[in-house]
């Protein structure tokens, strides 16, 4: 069955509320398009900086590093498609979006990117730009003006306002949002568009919402294929009480996935919340993990308990070692039906 492509770059349940504006003039345009080249251009840019964090033999330091600059040059990113976006006769040639896109590009300039996403980014970017529109309708809905505003919004408000990102691109349900603005709350990006999709909603907390409300935003990167996600750190992460994982789409959700366990372990003692379902607290992760495991030892009995059957001593005493290898690993203690299979068959009970 056909999916329109919005869908599949922002979740199933986007519907972007469109912005309407004058048609460009022939210099207007020029100047647009070459805006949109520089984006363009970061986006590939960013790409090669999560390809670099994943490089083999990338130390924690420098991993820490690229990510610290995958950061800043998101948040440029996402100001300068902002600001674009409200006012697309503003001047920008002095932001220094532009600058930092010059100098990271010749910077990388030799690196490759290795994406598994075939998304060009001059479609992340469009799409982007429509989901900049309805945040910007909805300010104007909301508080009179994008330009000039009759008021602060409040909690509720920005909610509204940041609808499609949080509810219609991320999933998240009503329980999730009251706790975005919580003390002690950090708010992940997904490299490369989610991360820039939470810089222009992080732009428009900070112009738009009222003072105590804030976004302390940080990066993730994931290498789905290869179940690698590196993530940002700070000194007061396990101080952090809810931590969000956010993307620009959620299709397979391979990597929401891997994001969102890899937040768990990091932040040890924050609740996670993500579109693929919440991690949970400390302790239902611990539960969680425990059941895992258990599962796992569940599973290698029934290939020990077959091989006792067919009499394949062999092929049951490896069972049984990794068995006991793998419970002392993981502080379990191996069910007492293992020992009791194991000594019916040297008593030759299944031969």
């Amino acid at each position: 069955m056909f999916r329109s492509f919005e869908p599949v770059l922002s979740g199933s349940m986007t519907a972007f509320k469109k912005k309407e504006r004058p048609q460009f003039t022939p210099k207007e345009a020029e100047v647009e398009k070459e805006r949109r080249y520089l984006i363009s251009e970061g986006i590939t840019t960013l790409r090669k900086i999560r390809t670099l964090v994943f490089k083999e033999g990338q130390g924690d330091e420098s991993q820490q590093m690229l990510l610290q600059k995958a950061h800043r040059f998101s948040a440029l990113m996402g100001d300068f498609i902002l600001q674009k976006s409200l006012n697309y006769q503003a001047d920008l040639s002095t932001h220094p979006y532009i600058a930092e896109s010059r100098t990271l590009s010749d910077e990388l300039q030799n690196e490759a990117w290795d994406s598994k996403h075939c998304i060009v980014p001059s479609t992340v970017l469009l799409n982007l730009e429509k989901a900049t529109d309805d945040i910007i309708v909805n300010i104007e809905s909301t508080a009179g003006s994008a330009q000039s505003p009759n008021h602060k919004l409040s909690e509720l408000e920005i909610d509204l306002v940041l609808e499609e990102f949080l509810k219609g691109t991320n999933d998240l349900n009503n329980h999730a949002i009251s706790n975005l603005f919580k003390p002690n709350t950090k708010v992940g990006g997904v490299l490369t568009g989610g991360m820039i999709y939470l810089s222009i909603a992080k732009g428009v907390v900070d112009k738009y919402a009222q003072e105590h409300l804030k976004v302390d935003d940080f990066v993730i990167a994931v290498d789905a294929a290869n179940k690698r996600v590196a993530i940002q750190e700070s000194e007061g992460d396990m101080a952090t009480e809810n931590v969000f994982v956010l993307d620009d789409m959620i299709d397979k959700g391979g990597a929401m996935l891997a994001a969102t366990y890899a937040a768990g372990d990091h932040f040890g003692n924050a609740y996670i919340y993500s579109g693929k379902g919440d991690a949970g607290s400390p302790t239902q992760r611990a539960e969680k993990r425990r059941q895992e495991k258990t599962n796992y030892l569940f599973e290698l009995f029934q290939d020990f308990a077959s091989a006792t059957v067919a009499n394949d001593k062999e092929v049951a005493y490896q069972i049984y070692a990794e068995a006991e290898r793998y419970a002392e690993q993981n502080s379990l203690e191996l069910p007492g039906g293992w020992k009791i299979r194991k000594e019916k068959m040297e008593n030759g009970i299944f031969g």
